[in-house]
């Protein structure tokens, strides 16, 4: 099949429908229509013709997403020249052999010869410059012949390598994935993929091929994923999501539940790490598609798919069967090597390799009728006292048996097994070392001896490397700062500065005065690392970040955000820590004696809230909830049930009686309080608000209370469930 150039194929679609937009969480930033993209790309096209002469360069684009990309790069193909995808950390690599670049900013960190040659504006917010290396020599590794685009991996050997990607190669690739998507006009995809990994094209290709919407948001939007949410499915309507897990979970279960049950998406597809088993479980909406895909880069980008719409059981999540123009063998190791005859890239300097194409995807796996089943990654396969160690199997029976996402890194240079536990808005240090006790003893029951950790953390989310997958790396250097933390930093600014100087690799604390005039992007920061800073600093200071500090750290001055922490945020941190080796090394848990034990009652799940005592009608009561939707009343002598009530949600925020003695008063995470009728033993009534309810209720007078919410606002209701007031808490979520 030959290929139709992308100019064609933009002027077949209906001038009028929308090719891209922009938005944020005002509103809609900016639309541009096939008829106004067209136009854009022909503009570019006069305007490259000026200076580029030869065909089959590479040109480099060193910008942010924004909606005139389409437009260019649909002139580059026109003009058979392809291009790379470059950020300020990777512009001056000299495996990258670029002679122009075109760029949104005029002012580069380039080294050698570039000198900016022409700019042409292409709306009022967007100008493009060209760049050209007067010093460039063309090497003969280096040929763009036929080449769409340029990307680089690290690859499975963790080597970094440069991969050509011939236009036919993910051209094939989008049209036989769209067979199972279906994707038309009609539809709006969020373009959220980091421009640097290769999943980006699919996206960009999907809109370009077929005519639908791509959705962009700002930096600063895709960085907060309360603010995401609002914008695709609230501002937007996106119906096709195209996400890593990781950047996936980052959401709240209360997010993740509305985006499947009741949002505008039809298509969900995740890739590029192994799929989350617990997305299965979620309830979804009838017409609701969920697919898992699985490739690597090296044969860019999709190689098989695995339609999970229908029920799928939870140990069994198949990698599914090959894509058109692609096939799958399996080692005698059993590695996975993904094979085409049509399809191929160029890796580093590499010609046109022989027929049949077969790449190496380090993982392991097995295949069953035709189905590929994921193992593992080849390097989580590791030797411990003797025995052979599957990581991703020791996850899988810990996630069966508790419930709980954990991540098992081995280090090789410390020979430690490490394990890190996530937990999603665990803060309080007092609290995540009670709970890692809990989850240790669990542990040692489930698992062989050779697979216990040899050290346990908590964390709220897992670092991201910049392809949005886990980050070992990251989760290894956690482990080496626990062994020296101390109590030293004791205000939001210090540990602002600290954990930012742990980032930049820039001594902040000790030279201030020098980098504060500076932005985070001018001292090196990008996407990911905003992303990975701003959940350490959650960490370390136990609060969300507020909105207006993100908005700081990405468009303003370092000595801009100090002053705002300083402003707003001046409180002190208390911490404190425990030796986890040592009380790993001690493996017997001394047992409660059975006489301490007045009764025992089981809420068939995780109990995160104290218990409350009270008094009513002259005898003395228990009130309790749990995380398996279960509220109960119990008798405080004997344990017998005085009432028992199923909720819509888990229960973690303590119960509150009201001062009049009649009624409990319980938050629950989807939202709702209830005020439960002692005398009838039954639920009065439910108030609904914006997110989950952690916090215990405070009685205000005899027939008022008030509470928080998460979603950053105090309500203050009478016992007629009739709204008093609303006052927003500016900062964060109301956690207590």
């Amino acid at each position: 099949m030959e290929s139709i150039k992308l100019s064609r194929l933009t002027e077949k679609h209906s001038k009028q429908n929308i090719a891209i937009i922009s938005a944020n969480q005002s509103g809609i930033l900016e639309k541009l229509t096939f008829e106004a993209l067209f136009k854009a790309s022909h503009e570019v096209t006069c305007f490259l013709k000026k200076y580029i002469v030869n065909s089959h360069n590479c040109i480099g684009l060193l910008m942010i997403k924004h909606v005139f990309i389409p437009a260019i790069i649909v002139s580059l193909q026109e003009l058979n020249q392809c291009f790379i995808f470059l950020t300020p950390e990777n512009v001056n690599d000299k495996t990258i052999n670029t002679k122009f670049i075109l760029s949104i900013d005029n002012q580069l960190p380039l080294n050698g010869g570039f000198i900016m040659k022409e700019s042409l504006r292409l709306s009022t917010n967007i100008e493009i410059h060209l760049w050209m290396n007067d010093y460039y020599i063309q090497e003969t590794l280096h040929y763009y012949k036929d080449i769409f685009c340029v990307m680089q991996t690290s690859g499975s050997s963790g080597e970094n390598k440069i991969v050509r990607v011939p236009y036919k190669c993910i051209e094939l690739n989008v049209i036989s994935i769209n067979k199972h998507f279906q994707i038309g006009e009609a539809d709006t995809i969020y373009w959220g993929t980091p421009l640097t990994f290769d999943p980006t094209l699919v996206e960009l290709l999907l809109g370009l091929l077929y005519g639908c919407t791509l959705y962009i948001v700002p930096e600063d939007v895709h960085l907060n994923p309360t603010v995401l949410h609002r914008v695709l499915f609230q501002i937007g309507a996106i119906t096709c999501l195209q996400m890593v897990p990781s950047v996936f979970l980052r959401w709240t279960k209360q997010e993740i539940t509305k985006i499947l049950l009741d949002s505008s998406l039809r298509i969900l597809i995740l890739g590029g790490e192994q799929f989350p088993q617990e997305i299965i479980e979620y309830e979804r909406k009838p017409d609701m598609k969920v697919f898992n895909i699985y490739g690597v880069t090296e044969l860019s980008c999709w190689a098989t798919i695995a339609d999970l719409t229908v029920h799928t059981p939870r140990d069994e999540i198949p990698l599914g069967t090959a894509l058109d123009d692609t096939y799958l063998e399996i080692s005698n190791e059993n590695e996975i090597y993904i094979c085409s005859y049509t399809r191929y890239c160029l890796v580093n300097e590499n010609q046109k390799p022989k027929s049949p194409f077969k790449v190496n995807s380090g993982d392991v796996g097995k295949l069953c009728n035709g189905i590929l089943y994921f193992s593992g990654r080849k390097m989580r396969i590791i030797k411990r006292f003797g025995q052979k160690l599957v990581l991703h199997q020791v996850e899988n029976v810990i996630f069966d048996q508790i419930g709980l996402r954990i991540r098992l890194v081995f280090s090789e240079s410390h020979k430690k097994l490490l394990a890190f536990v996530l937990i999603e808005g665990l803060v309080n240090e007092g609290l995540k070392h009670r709970t890692l006790d809990k989850i240790r003893v669990k542990i040692l029951n489930i698992v062989p001896e050779y697979s216990i950790p040899d050290f346990m953390d908590v964390v709220t989310h897992f670092p991201l490397n910049e392809h949005g997958k886990i980050n070992e790396k990251a989760l290894i250097k956690r482990y080496e700062e626990s062994l020296h933390q101390s109590n030293h930093l004791q205000t939001v600014a210090e540990n602002f500065t600290h954990i930012l100087s742990e980032y930049l690799k820039y001594d902040l604390s000790g030279n201030l005065m020098k980098f504060q005039k500076y932005t985070l992007k001018e001292m090196g920061g990008n996407s990911y690392m905003t992303i990975q800073f701003l959940q350490t600093f959650e960490d370390k200071i136990g609060l969300k970040v507020p909105e207006n500090l993100v908005k700081l750290l990405l468009n303003h001055t370092i000595e801009d955000c100090l002053k705002f922490i300083k402003e707003n945020m001046s409180f002190k941190i208390k911490r404190k820590f425990i030796d986890d080796e040592a009380l790993l090394a001690n493996k017997r848990i001394p047992q409660l004696q059975e006489s301490s034990i007045w009764f025992k009652y089981n809420l068939d799940g995780c109990v995160d809230a104290s218990p409350l005592a009270f008094s009513f009608k002259e005898s003395k009561y228990v009130a309790c909830g749990s995380f398996a939707h279960k509220f109960v009343i119990l008798h405080s002598e004997t344990g017998e049930e005085y009432l028992k009530l199923q909720t819509e949600q888990e229960i973690a925020a303590q119960s509150t009686l009201s001062e009049c003695g009649n009624y409990i008063l319980v938050g629950s995470t989807n939202g709702c309080i209830y005020c439960i009728d002692l005398s009838l033993k039954s639920i009065r009534w439910q108030y609904q608000t914006g997110q989950q309810i952690k916090s215990a209720a405070c009685n205000c007078s005899s027939t008022a209370i008030v509470f928080g919410s998460y979603d950053e606002f105090l309500y203050c209701l009478n016992v007629q469930v009739k709204l008093v007031w609303i006052f927003p808490f500016f900062l964060n979520a109301c956690y207590s």
